[in-house]
């Protein structure tokens, strides 16, 4: 089974479900059998007509009872997106890997959130249909799906960040990132994270509004409203070395470390900050 070192700063609002799921899972020997019985357990809605009616969508995204149902890979449609097809039962196709385990965990924390992207990426592709090259719109929601972040900051932190002033907002300012608040959101970004390096970057979003404390509702609602304000198609993210968060990691208490301008690269010349 997977090692997973759950005192990571960056898990520690996943600890708890995360690790009550491995243990399912390795005493069930399926990690969608495991999910679902964590999500039963915890008094989660599984209801897979929760979205659909007569496969007439009368939900708005972002708006369900709780979390989708977790079944094998196999029971994917040859020839269906993945993302069509959550919309379309509530059930999400589910491997034995930790991609799909940080998947269901985001599920677990942030359902209308992850509804509302998987609601946006459907609706885009049944009109779009599945084009070889994603348009800018499911580009940038993929992106938050696998890699994205939010940031609670005051704006000069915000501002040094955008501007690629590393120093400035990771050491200069450190004694602000005690009012800072860092959700990790992507699955595939805490999947990297699980063998840590420094050059792990996330697509980051000032969250709105702000908030510094909350309950995983609180934080899910506030991520909704983030998405919500934003014209996602843009691509409106900032670049975020994770390692780099004060607190995160022990090697960033030398100032030597923000040094690094492989990792902490600056602005290119001639470019207003993302």
């Amino acid at each position: 089974m997977f090692e997973i070192d759950w005192s990571a700063a960056w898990l520690q609002g996943f600890k708890v479900q995360g690790q009550a799921v491995m243990q399912a899972w390795q005493q069930r020997g399926k990690l969608c059998v495991a999910l679902n019985q964590c999500a039963k357990a915890w008094g989660l809605a599984l209801d897979p007509c929760a979205w659909a009616s007569d496969a007439v969508h009368t939900h708005a995204p972002g708006e369900v009872s709780g979390v989708p149902i977790f079944v094998p890979q196999a029971q994917l449609p040859v020839g269906e997106a993945y993302e069509s097809f959550i919309y379309n039962t509530h059930c999400v196709p589910t491997r034995e890997n930790l991609h799909d385990f940080f998947n269901a965990l985001c599920w677990f924390r942030f359902p209308k959130t992850k509804s509302y992207l998987n609601a946006e990426q459907a609706q885009t592709i049944e009109r779009d249909g599945l084009l070889t090259a994603r348009g800018s719109l499911r580009d940038a929601l993929t992106l938050l799906d696998e890699n994205a972040c939010f940031v609670w900051c005051e704006d000069p932190v915000w501002h040094s960040l955008q501007a690629h002033h590393w120093m400035d907002a990771f050491w200069h300012q450190r004694a602000k990132w005690s009012q800072v608040r860092v959700e990790l959101f992507g699955h595939a970004l805490l999947e990297k994270l699980c063998t840590p390096y420094k050059a792990i970057t996330a697509h980051a979003l000032k969250g709105a509004p702000a908030l510094l404390v909350g309950s995983d509702a609180q934080l899910d609602a506030a991520m909704l409203s983030t998405l919500k304000s934003l014209n996602l198609s843009r691509k409106p993210f900032q670049a975020l070395p994770v390692l780099g968060v004060p607190g995160w990691f022990s090697d960033n208490e030398e100032k030597k470390f923000y040094e690094d301008v492989g990792v902490f690269r600056p602005a290119k010349s001639g470019l207003k900050p993302s």
